[in-house]
């Protein structure tokens, strides 16, 4: 589709676009929007990369902005580019994109402002069991991603003229984190197993494009 590639190049290239509007072009729940989307990640070669430095990448290109299920309608799109370039690293782009908002989560529980014991690696190892269709994700791999978040926290873009501002984020209904201009998602306390476990089934509902 001409006009997805022409669109996808100027998102890509800030050509007429600020960073903070390049989400809402992939993110939309339509066929335009979605060849959008794969064109625009065809930009990013994630080849031989881990998932939390594939993941670096892409947040720092844009900045992820949106309701929950539009910004996780964009990792749907980075999980099937990542897999692309690396087949055979996970069994599926369903267990990519699982790991992927896994891995968002985890980045808000350790470094946002929640109030609390931060979670620990077998946390985050055990609220993943089972998740890698109806498999257990290799430990090492886990183990790996859960230092590499914990040491260097995922950055996300800003337009130039907010980058020197201050993030706000506030506590919401006791439980939740509002994150405000922090594009990760609303997290409930990742600790709480079957809590987490249904916010990762609706990701995959998103997938399969059930909602």
């Amino acid at each position: 589709m001409p006009s997805a590639i022409r669109l996808a190049k100027r998102l890509y290239s800030l050509d007429g676009f600020k960073k903070s509007d390049v989400s809402r072009h992939l993110s939309k729940n339509n066929d335009f929007s979605r060849a959008v989307a794969e064109e625009y990640l065809k930009y990013f070669d994630f080849e031989k990369d881990t998932l939390d430095i594939a993941l670096r990448k892409f947040l720092k290109q844009f900045s992820l902005t949106g309701e929950t299920q539009e910004r996780e309608r964009v990792l749907v799109h980075f999980s099937k580019r990542y897999l692309d370039c690396n087949p055979g690293s996970f069994n599926s782009q369903d267990a990519v994109h699982t790991l992927t908002c896994a891995i968002m989560l985890l980045n808000t529980d350790l470094h946002g402002q929640n109030i609390g014991r931060k979670m620990t690696c077998n946390e985050f190892i055990e609220n993943l069991a089972g998740l890698n269709e109806c498999e257990n994700f290799p430990r090492e791999v886990l183990k790996q991603l859960y230092h590499a978040i914990k040491n260097y926290p995922l950055e996300w873009a800003l337009d130039e003229e907010n980058e020197d501002g201050n993030v706000q984020s506030q506590m919401r209904n006791n439980d939740v984190i509002n994150l405000g201009g922090n594009p990760f998602l609303d997290v409930p306390n990742f600790r709480e197993r079957h809590r987490i476990q249904e916010r990762l089934r609706d990701a995959k509902m998103l997938l399969r494009g059930e909602r």
